[in-house]
């Protein structure tokens, strides 16, 4: 099963970027939802840290300054990036990305 999970993390790793960089704000909002469940499945032993780190850099430009369902959903999604990458990975990162 887990590695499994695994795959499927390996796999979302490319598209991370082009999820968080897209313009339109509904897509960007079901981006992030999958990014949520995601972050979800993930844990420390599949790469948690390093995912978290990926998805900060990049969200701390685009979905904090947003609509207020963008600004929930990256809320959530930081809060579970802090419990599987912990916050020495995904404070400077959130901060080098703003």
């Amino acid at each position: 099963d887990s590695s499994q999970r695994g795959e499927v993390i390996s796999k979302w790793k490319p598209f991370i970027k082009k999820i968080l960089n897209d313009t339109n704000g509904p897509a960007l909002d079901r981006g992030l939802e999958s990014l949520v469940v995601l972050a979800d499945k993930a844990s420390l032993d599949l790469g948690g840290p390093s995912l978290a780190e990926e998805i900060s850099s990049t969200l701390g430009k685009k979905a904090f300054g947003g609509r207020p369902v963008t600004k929930s959903l990256s809320d959530d999604l930081t809060m579970l990036l802090i419990e599987i990458g912990g916050v020495e990975h995904v404070v400077p990162a959130l901060v080098e990305g703003c």
